[in-house]
């Protein structure tokens, strides 16, 4: 689940809850990639989105495009994600 955000405030981690809530109900399941995404999770020379919850980006006003971080953040929640998927597969 990416999402994007234009506020300071981090409210994706509010949207995702409220989406993740409701989807698991229904039998999905939530792999939150914590900390592993290693030193660039903590970068704080530019703004941008994400959290333990999973990757997002930092729309500012509607021009700005995801950055490296952002993009290479979502790569690694996919690989995790996929990672994690095949394991469990791999237990049936």
């Amino acid at each position: 689940m990416l999402l994007l955000h234009s506020c300071h405030m981090d409210l994706s981690q509010m949207g995702r809850w409220t989406a993740i809530t409701q989807l698991t109900h229904h039998g999905m399941l939530f792999v939150p990639i914590g900390y592993t995404f290693g030193a660039d999770m903590f970068s704080l020379e530019q703004p941008r989105g994400g959290s333990p919850y999973g990757a997002g980006t930092f729309a500012g006003d509607g021009t700005k495009t995801p950055t490296d971080t952002e993009l290479a953040l979502a790569e690694h929640q996919g690989r995790y994600t996929a990672d994690i998927v095949k394991k469990l597969a791999s237990n049936n």
